[in-house]
Formats: C-alpha cells, structure tokens, sequence
C-alpha cells in the first residue's frame, strides 16, 4: 500500500513540477497590417491556458483580443491546448525557451513563441461563463425559422474583423491582415459552417437578413454583427 502511494505522489509532484516550469507567457512578435500586434500564449501553473492578440495602443494601454481559452496537457515534449468553448485542439512543441506550433491556425503554424516571463496573474477571462456551443446553435434555430440568402464578398464588424466567402466555397477570417482562419464553408439553413482546413475543424456563423451573427468563430467570443461591405 505504501508502495502505491508513493507512486500516486512521484507522479503528482512529477507533473506538478513540469507544469510550474512549463508555465510563463510565450510571445510570437510583429504580425498585423502595421507589425504593432503580438500573440501571446499564457501557461498556468494550474494546467489551462489562454491565447491572446495583444497591441500597445498607448504608454500605459493595452488592447487585447481573445483568441483561445481552455486546458493543456504535456508529454513527451509535446503541449497539447483543448479549448473550452469548442473543443478544437492545438498541439506545441516544448522547445525550453520557447514553444513551436506544430498544429494550429495556418498564421501560427510552424513559427516560434518566445519565452518573455514566468510570473503573472490569470485575466479575467476564466470568469467569463460561455454558453455551450451546441446550445448557442439550437437557440438561434429557435429564434429564426425564415430562412436567408447569403451574398458571397467581405463582411465587417466594427472591431477590426472580416469575413471573405468566395464563389468557390471559399473563406478567409481576417483581422487587421492577420488571415486568423481560413478553408471552405457550406449553408445549411440559416447556419455557415466554416470548416478550418488546418486545425481540420469546423466554426459556425449564423445569418440573418442583410447580415452575419457570430459568437461561433475561432477569435470571436463577443457575438459580433458583421454586415457587408
């Protein structure tokens, strides 16, 4: 009995202790229309992450976009990030002092995080409550039963994002020339489904008259209204 204690404990402290020297925030540098954007990956102690789009928009001010939330996992070199909302998976490699993406959206794909600190807090966002995916579809069908034509071209919100759809099924997720996703996409009723080819996942947007709701893409957590250009 004490044997398998001590086994319960070696592999508890063992994880422990790879989780606490894996965690810190890791930064790839320069992306958007102006280079002024970064991509932060933040690993906690506790085992969950967070991806964000960051840009210093002042001295003292910075404007952050949530990209991804959820739990990881580490072995054998590899960290592999569940995310919470969708459950798509995103695979890095421990490389010490930074991490590389292995499997990720096409913009992260084979480039390097570099390790920038290993002390800071958790953001607000892990007390943002989501509700379910699945949920979130079966209401929007409930709400809407006259079905909507979708005009293929650039879709824009006011934040920055855009959608591009097509004529050959076609799609590109763009912020401020970051293309965040892109693959193919299909309607089916009032509902987009946006397949993303490199994270081999689909994404979902719902349409109304004139225009887009989204609270179903990869980078958009707000349900933002996009209308065309």
């Amino acid at each position: 009995m004490k044997k398998i204690f001590l086994i319960i404990f070696i592999i508890i402290f063992t994880s422990n202790f790879i989780l606490a020297q894996l965690s810190g925030g890791y930064t790839l540098y320069n992306l958007g229309d102006d280079k002024s954007i970064k991509c932060n990956v933040s690993l906690y102690k506790d085992g969950t992450y967070e991806i964000t789009l960051d840009e210093n928009t002042a001295e003292d001010i910075v404007e952050s976009i949530l990209i991804s939330i959820g739990t990881y996992l580490y072995k054998n070199g590899e960290i592999t990030l569940i995310d919470n909302y969708h459950g798509y998976k995103m695979i890095f490699i421990d490389q010490k002092c930074c991490i590389l993406a292995k499997k990720s959206f096409q913009w992260m794909q084979n480039k390097k995080f570099i390790k920038t600190n290993s002390d800071f807090i958790k953001s607000i966002y892990f007390k943002i409550k989501f509700k379910p995916l699945k949920q979130e579809r079966a209401d929007f069908k409930k709400l809407y039963k006259e079905k909507f034509n979708l005009n293929y071209g650039v879709y824009e919100n006011e934040v920055g994002f855009s959608i591009n759809f097509l004529s050959d099924n076609k799609y590109k997720f763009e912020y401020r020339k970051i293309i965040l996703s892109e693959g193919t996409f299909k309607k089916n009723e009032n509902e987009l489904v946006l397949f993303d080819t490199a994270l081999n996942y689909p994404f979902y947007v719902f349409i109304k008259k004139n225009v887009l709701i989204s609270k179903l893409l990869p980078e958009d957590y707000e349900g933002n209204t996009f209308k065309k250009k």
